[in-house]
């Protein structure tokens, strides 16, 4: 059974380069970067923004498969090569959109709408989730992550689950030991071929029944 400390684990976080995302750059950093005028309609590459030059937010507008433009996690949106075949293959990817959600809750289904302002991408597309989640007491908490494809969780910067891969729904689990108060998570997750998807995380607590993680454990 592996321990979580969070203070210890979030100065880890904090001492890493923010290289590890399958998104880099993020969102918020791409927002920057453009001009102060407003803009509509697509970007050059498929984003918000006039012809790319407007200042978007880059939030996905409504909700979707996925989530939408309110929640308590961010997740970054960004399209891959078809020769990605784990989320290792992915050295670099730009933020097209970003979203929220309140929980990891895609079970298998086929994917046919893709992102709503980016046309019909429906395959070969990554997507990285972080936030912050509140444990009220501290106990034994098992994670199952189920995904096709592949997908992966840290928290507070230690990797717990590991499902890459390109592979029908599947899940992995681990008990952890988690300490009373806030901690940080991520998962990365990747779709390869059409047309199928899934992404689920589920928590149970000692004892207790398992369900959809969220916001407050």
């Amino acid at each position: 059974v592996a321990a979580v400390k969070p203070r210890a684990a979030r100065r880890q976080l904090l001492a890493t380069p923010g290289t590890d995302s399958a998104t880099a750059p993020d969102a918020a950093t791409q927002v920057a970067a453009n001009s102060d005028a407003l803009g509509e309609g697509f970007g050059a590459n498929g984003g918000p923004g006039g012809l790319g030059r407007g200042r978007g937010s880059g939030v996905i507008g409504k909700a979707f498969t996925f989530g939408g433009p309110k929640g308590a996690f961010r997740a970054d949106v960004c399209f891959i090569e078809p020769s990605v075949k784990r989320l290792a293959d992915i050295q670099s990817c730009s933020t097209v959109a970003t979203f929220f959600t309140d929980a990891l809750a895609v079970s298998p289904r086929r994917f046919s709408e893709g992102f709503p302002g980016l046309g019909d991408r429906k395959e070969w597309f990554a997507i990285k989730y972080r936030g912050k989640f509140k444990v009220a007491e501290a106990d034994y908490y098992t994670f199952r992550l189920l995904s096709d494809d592949g997908a992966t969780l840290h928290i507070d910067g230690y990797p717990i689950l590991d499902n890459d891969g390109q592979h029908m729904p599947r899940s992995v689990q681990s008990t952890i030991t988690l300490e009373a108060g806030e901690h940080e998570f991520s998962v990365y997750y990747y779709q390869g071929p059409p047309d199928f998807i899934a992404l689920e995380l589920f928590v149970k607590r000692f004892e207790h029944g398992e369900r959809l993680f969220g916001p407050v454990l």
